[in-house]
């Protein structure tokens, strides 16, 4: 590595690799806590009106 201007230019493609995995992998978390969401009020709805 020359300098710390290429050594950040280095990480920052790193990271640029790395963004779709890291963006679907919170997308997909976002989605599991939705679906959670939904079943708990599904068996929230469930208890209150059976």
């Amino acid at each position: 590595v020359q300098n710390e201007t290429e050594l950040r230019f280095r990480i920052a493609e790193d990271y640029a690799k790395l963004l779709p995995a890291i963006l679907r992998d919170l997308e997909n978390q976002r989605v599991a806590l939705k679906i959670k969401h939904l079943s708990l009020n599904s068996n929230w709805l469930k208890d209150v009106y059976t």
